[in-house]
């Protein structure tokens, strides 16, 4: 009985786990209380316009497609292709698969590639 008791107490506490706020808060958060420099605050505005609707940013849940918190921190993407600027200013001007591609600056670009350094 004391195993089925701690087994549905560990059930009970991932389950808050999933379900907890963890990083939602920065959502609401001004640039200058995340720290971002100019160019990356501005990153964060055109990442908010084309990509916040399919890409959580702060967060590891997904929306219609993978998140992008932490997205430098792995090797690849989900695609294969190799996570550096290179290869995501490639896909975020040309698009890959089902992520249409976005018409923006190169300024634009360079800034949003800025913010995402910062996830």
């Amino acid at each position: 009985m004391k195993k089925l008791s701690a087994l549905f107490l560990v059930f009970l506490i991932a389950l808050a786990a999933c379900n907890s706020n963890e990083g939602k808060e920065k959502y609401t958060m001004t640039d200058a209380q995340l720290g971002l420099t100019p160019q990356q605050a501005d990153g964060r505005r055109v990442y908010n316009q084309h990509c916040l609707q399919c890409h959580s940013s702060y967060t590891k849940e997904s929306r219609k497609s993978f998140s992008l918190k932490a997205i430098y921190s792995y090797k690849t993407m989900p695609s294969g292709t190799p996570t550096n600027d290179e290869r995501i200013s490639d896909v975020v001007i040309h698009g890959k698969r089902m992520m249409p591609s976005t018409t923006i600056s190169p300024d634009e670009l360079q800034a949003l590639i800025a913010y995402l350094h910062t996830l």
